[in-house]
């Protein structure tokens, strides 16, 4: 079997505390055709100095790329996938951490099927997690696990796929590189929520993917996280991937091929979820940016009750709660929210 080679890709931004445990987790790792890429995004802590001094120790391993300009994770990926060579591509964020086994026992699967992408599960960790009381010893890979693939993957089952939301993150897997490059699969750059326009935007292209059942990625909750911050301006970077997502789909020509799954996540992921951060995370939540949500699903999926998805995969109060977002003017939806 070919060791095929792989580039695991570091954005980093002001994350000294963290780097030291994700970066030896990756040096760690028993996968030997693997070159770690770190990419300073204008960091102003400490964060390049450890950077380098990594790079110094091993040289022959690690790249440090250092970005003159701050485009966010996405544009930090962006760059680490463009300097990259590798067959394959994966993604560790900076304050997380992996098993040793994790990229031998994906890049197995990968090399073995020719697969264009190899997931695994994570694990969450708290904060203070480091890999010696953290990395579980039954995650390791053995000859009685039951990998699950999905060959030759067709319209109907990639749909059903991607509405379940249960297989696919950018850093649990690994990723074909020719498959990104030849179909512009690159991360929007300077916004936060960029996950929801990559993810779903490469399972729209994976035709032969595995699913490891083992918890090889640690993935640390942080109190007072980026994801969780109260009137942050970023949040409201939601609005405009998802108009990115829709632009994407439209330009390769997508939309109506695969439009019960597309109109179904501006439902959950791009109308739902983006209502109730709004709400429960703007003291005072910006009546435009809302309105500018509703426009959008009344402008392009006017049917959108009918979809097939949003009837079996959404609970019935979050129906309710949708039927009042499209009915109500948003005043009165955010003052009804209060007795609700």
């Amino acid at each position: 079997m070919e060791n095929l080679s792989l580039s695991v890709i570091v954005p980093v931004y002001n994350m000294e505390k963290y780097l030291e445990t994700c970066i030896e987790s990756l040096l760690a790792q028993t996968y030997d055709n693997l070159q770690i890429i770190l990419v300073n995004d204008c960091s102003t802590d400490g964060s390049l100095g450890i950077l380098n001094d990594y790079k110094s120790k091993y040289p022959d391993k690690i790249v440090v790329i250092d970005s003159k300009e701050n485009l966010r994770q996405g544009g930090a990926r962006n760059l680490g996938m463009k300097f990259s060579k590798s067959e394959y591509i994966g993604f560790v964020d900076a304050d997380d951490f992996v098993h040793p086994d994790m990229y031998e026992v994906l890049m197995k699967e990968a090399c073995k099927n020719g697969l264009d992408a190899v997931y695994c599960e994570y694990e969450k960790v708290d904060e203070t997690a480091t890999a010696k009381n953290a990395v579980r010893k039954d995650a390791v890979f053995d000859a009685s696990m039951d990998i699950k693939v999905f060959w030759n993957i067709s319209d109907e089952e990639r749909m059903k796929i991607m509405a379940s939301h249960k297989y696919g993150s950018v850093w649990g897997g690994v990723y074909r590189h020719k498959l990104i490059e030849s179909n512009d699969l690159y991360f929007p750059e300077h916004l936060a929520y960029e996950d929801n326009y990559w993810v779903y935007a490469l399972q729209l292209f994976l035709e032969n993917v595995a699913v490891v059942p083992r918890k090889l990625y640690y993935y640390r909750q942080q109190n007072g996280s980026t994801s969780h911050k109260k009137n942050a301006k970023h949040h409201c970077d939601r609005v405009e991937i998802g108009i990115k997502y829709l632009e994407f789909v439209k330009d390769k020509q997508m939309l109506q091929r695969y439009h019960d799954i597309i109109e179904f996540l501006f439902i959950e992921v791009f109308t739902l979820n983006s209502y109730s951060i709004f709400v429960n995370y703007f003291d005072r939540p910006n009546i435009d940016q809302i309105d500018y949500i509703k426009n959008v699903m009344k402008r392009e999926f006017p049917c959108w009750r009918r979809n097939k998805f949003y009837k079996t995969e959404i609970p019935i109060r979050r129906k309710i709660n949708m039927n009042l977002i499209m009915l109500l003017p948003v005043k009165c939806y955010l003052r009804l929210r209060k007795y609700i």
